[in-house]
């Protein structure tokens, strides 16, 4: 297994756990050795193709490049804490916290794409206009792939709802 792929981030049979290549990509970041030879050894460890991992890199970059008032969802929804919501919320912040990252983020109650789960959106803000300054990137753990979500009918009101929205529907917990 490469180094870039520490055991906290792998479950009781050695398989790496969700969010596994956006952390080892934040790792490689943060340690200055992001090279094409460590990234094709980390996909490999992490069983994840190379354009899977370049995905997880590339939504990286978009988080840490965020401008102020951009704001990471995490989806606290009933199929994403099933594969593992909690415990890859947890490291991805401790994380960010870690290496100075700053970044708000905001539980909300889904993201969609609930098979390929647990999911993380990240949210630009918005113009002055009220509109999103870019579309919003999902990245989809399961399937290590980043969803942007084109739909530039939709208003910002019209979700995801943050958890602490007294209008949202209650989490079953």
């Amino acid at each position: 297994m490469s180094e870039e792929l520490p055991e906290a981030w792998c479950d009781e049979e050695g398989r790496p756990v969700p969010g596994a290549p956006l952390l080892a990509a934040h790792r490689l970041r943060t340690s200055g050795r992001d090279t094409v030879e460590r990234r094709e050894e980390t996909a490999a460890a992490l069983g994840v193709s190379r354009g899977e991992f370049d995905a997880a890199c590339a939504f990286l970059d978009a988080m840490t490049s965020a401008p102020g008032g951009a704001e990471l969802k995490i989806c606290t929804g009933v199929s994403c804490r099933f594969e593992g919501a909690e415990a890859f919320h947890s490291r991805l912040k401790d994380a960010f916290a870690a290496s100075g990252t700053s970044l708000r983020c905001v539980a909300v109650h889904c993201l969609d794409h609930c098979l390929e789960g647990p999911n993380v959106r990240l949210d630009l803000g918005l113009t002055e206009s009220g509109r999103s300054a870019a579309p919003p990137q999902t990245f989809c753990s399961k399937s290590c792939q980043v969803v942007v979500d084109e739909r530039t009918w939709r208003p910002p009101e019209a979700g995801p709802r943050p958890v602490n929205d007294p209008d949202a529907p209650p989490v079953l917990t």
